[in-house]
């Protein structure tokens, strides 16, 4: 397996985990809308990373792979903002 590595924020200028969970809680909306759903639930969340699995190899991603790329940048914004 490669290295692992934190990317860069892709949103220019410093992001506090506040403002990183109002972005992807403004995705998951938006997924909700698109799927016409009216209610949230703890299902919406695992329907999205669902879909998202479908998704990654028709981008030649693997999905597993991506999540603990993904587990580490969370620990180190977590760590540089643990509020």
């Amino acid at each position: 397996m490669p290295a692992r590595h934190v990317t860069k924020d892709p949103w220019k200028g410093a992001r506090t985990n506040t403002q990183r969970a109002n972005r992807a809680a403004k995705a998951l909306a938006a997924y909700r809308r698109a799927e016409k759903e009216t209610t949230p639930d703890e299902a919406d969340m695992r329907d999205l990373l669902c879909d998202l699995m479908h998704l990654a190899p028709k981008l030649n991603l693997d999905f597993r792979t991506e999540v603990r790329y993904a587990e580490d940048n969370f620990a180190a914004e977590v760590a540089e903002d643990p509020a």
